[in-house]
């Protein structure tokens, strides 16, 4: 928590005393120690990806491609056999039986290739060729994918050991969220998690119940910064827009009757924005309680998720396929899900059993393929990881 006013979490660790006693007597010290350490795959593939970066270092470097414009397709470009030639030493060579027509130009295929590489060197995957792309191509970012490692296998000490048979698992800076069951995805969508000034926490929860139709209620915090100074100016503008205003005794006044030229960051009015097409939750919410008031929800606001960078939100986590979500976790067909919210008021369901949901944070984790995909650490905690552990490194010297 001293990292990140957004970390509320409580890693399991073995005070060094007791290790200590345990190594004294143990007949088997090194599988002692290996128990230590997060037993997921995805430890292990970080932990193999930071022995070949730091080989990668020790490694003389290539002759360097040299910097130049920007290589769009269709383009010609002399720096294009050694760009393809150095894609495939780094695992991403031509799939199939491909030929290039031109090794000289940039084609739509070698493109496809390109942006899987990107996507693996935490670079923007444009299927262009920039300069990070021939940065990241010249090996000048090594030493940054080391520490991003280093970073996330410190993270995944902080997850329970026990993920859940079935959970939900939102990746916060890779803007994903996935289902898994015994191991394997079955599900995964796209999110929007918040904003720098009001980002996502992590935790461990449980998601309990799926709303259908949902009313907003405005948080206080949002009431307070975005609504009050439209109040001020426009004191009918909640009315206007069929927002209901409720007094501290539960009654519902017009909010032209309020004079919010009187209050500042304590109002004494709640803000619900009711059940609709053009309501801030969409038609669905998922809830698992906890004390951040952080849920994930639908969006009238599709377009955002073409965005490649998507923290728009106010903390919460919006979901792009949350009919498919709601029919996941469920266990119910789409027809159901899209009978419920055709027909059904706001009505909250109950999951048949609760699952496991972890928000969580890692610039660094493994795809299907088993490479490494970087993430931009979009509020800056890499930088703060790499702090304290400097801080450390030298309070043992």
């Amino acid at each position: 928590r001293r990292l990140s006013a957004y970390n509320d979490v409580e890693p399991a660790w073995v005070p060094a005393s007791q290790a200590l006693k345990v190594l004294a007597w143990s007949p088997f010290p090194v599988e002692y120690l290996n128990s230590l350490h997060p037993q997921l795959e995805a430890y292990a593939a970080l932990k193999k990806a930071l022995a070949e970066s730091r080989d990668a270092l020790a490694t003389p470097a290539p002759e360097p491609i040299p910097d130049g414009k920007i290589i769009r397709i269709g383009m010609s470009d002399e720096r294009m056999p050694e760009i393809r030639a150095r894609l495939a030493e780094k695992g991403f060579g031509p799939e199939g039986d491909y030929i290039p027509v031109d090794p000289f130009v940039l084609d739509t295929e070698f493109s496809a290739r390109l942006k899987t590489y990107q996507i693996s060197a935490g670079v923007k995957a444009s299927g262009l060729v920039g300069p990070q792309t021939i940065r990241a191509l010249n090996g000048e970012e090594t030493i940054n994918y080391a520490a991003a490692i280093l970073n996330n296998m410190e993270r995944l000490r902080w997850l329970p050991k026990d993920l859940g048979k079935r959970h939900v698992f939102v990746n916060q800076p890779a803007f994903s969220v996935r289902v898994m069951d015994n191991g394997k995805e079955t599900w995964n969508s796209r999110v929007i998690v918040g904003k720098p000034h009001t980002q996502t926490s992590v935790f461990h929860d449980e998601m309990e119940t799926v709303v259908f139709n949902p009313s907003w209620g405005v948080p206080q915090s949002i009431i307070a910064n975005e609504y009050l100074p439209k109040l001020r100016r426009d004191p009918g503008y909640l009315d206007r827009i069929g927002f209901k205003v409720v007094n501290q005794k539960g009654k519902v006044v017009s909010s032209r009757s309020v004079n919010w030229r009187a209050y500042g960051r304590k109002i004494p009015y709640g803000i619900h924005q009711p059940p609709g097409s053009d309501n801030a939750l969409g038609e669905l919410k998922f809830l698992f309680p906890n004390s951040h008031d952080i849920y994930m929800h639908d969006t009238p606001n599709r377009e955002l998720f073409e965005k490649d960078v998507r923290a728009f939100s106010h903390g919460c986590v919006r979901v792009q396929n949350p009919r498919e979500f709601a029919a996941v976790l469920l266990g119910w067909d789409s027809a159901k899900i899209d009978e419920y919210v055709s027909t059904h008021g706001s009505e909250n369901v109950k999951l048949p059993a609760k699952v496991p949901v972890h928000l969580t944070y890692f610039t660094a984790w493994p795809g299907e393929d088993g490479q490494i995909k970087f993430y931009a650490d979009i509020y800056g905690r890499d930088k703060a990881m790499e702090n304290a552990r400097s801080a450390i490194t030298l309070a043992q010297r």
